[in-house]
């Protein structure tokens, strides 16, 4: 395990280094987006979910996919803005506008979920709950779309269902419920992982095509919730720190 920590924290830091780099060296944003969706290296908050055979390959993975990213970066690079001409403004880039509000993915944990709303509110983030919007004749998926202009995802996974593979039927995992994973991947794609945060409640299975999304435990002692106000601090939100306490 030793071995594939040493891996983890070396991709890490190869990784904070290339997105330094193409922070200074592009004013497009598109550049340092692509390259953060090319791959992810695993977060901390998932190493201790995952064995060394599982960290290793998936940061690997992630490694390969990364550096591929930066050859096409390399290959392209003529066609970018700031070869073709210096200026930024020759090709603006436009900014989405900003509104502040934060949907919440949840299953049929309500304390866990009122209680995730509370603290956004408390933030100043304004917290959007799906089954409290008016429906206008939409169906649910229509709904889930209409509602999604948002900046940021926080979706609870908590225990509510039970599942397993066909071959091992009688080795049942808990898991969140089948919508909460499905609109788990709706905001990743529709918003970037960097705006998605998965918020645990108890033992539940981990979606395991969604490593690159940070993961923070629901904890007594309230930890998760200076953990999730950095995140949207991160993703752009104004945070006060000590309304996290």
């Amino acid at each position: 395990m030793r071995e594939a920590f040493a891996l983890h924290d070396r991709a890490v830091a190869w990784n904070a280094g290339n997105l330094e780099f193409l922070r200074r060296a592009f004013t497009t944003l598109h550049v340092l987006e692509d390259y953060r969706d090319a791959g992810a290296i695993p977060a901390k908050s998932v190493l201790g979910y995952l064995d060394a055979l599982t960290l290793a390959a998936v940061t690997k993975e992630a490694i390969k996919k990364l550096s591929e990213q930066l050859v096409s970066i390399r290959d392209n690079l003529i066609f970018t803005p700031e070869v073709l001409d210096r200026s930024p403004a020759v090709v603006p880039v436009a900014a989405r506008m900003h509104t502040n509000r934060a949907f919440i993915v949840h299953g049929h944990d309500d304390a866990a979920r009122e209680g995730i709303a509370r603290f956004l509110e408390r933030l100043g983030v304004e917290p959007i709950i799906l089954h409290e919007q008016v429906n206008e004749g939409r169906t649910i998926i229509e709904k889930l779309e209409h509602h999604s202009e948002v900046d940021f995802a926080v979706v609870l996974l908590t225990p509510d269902d039970v599942g397993a593979t066909a071959a091992k039927r009688d080795a049942l995992q808990p898991r969140a419920r089948q919508n909460v994973v499905l609109e788990m991947g709706y905001f990743a794609g529709k918003l970037g992982r960097r705006h998605v945060c998965a918020v645990i409640r108890g033992d539940v299975e981990l979606p395991s095509d969604m490593l690159g999304v940070v993961y923070v435990s629901m904890d007594a002692g309230g930890a998760w919730k200076l953990m999730l106000a950095k995140e949207l601090k991160a993703a752009g939100f104004v945070v006060d720190m000590n309304r996290a306490m």
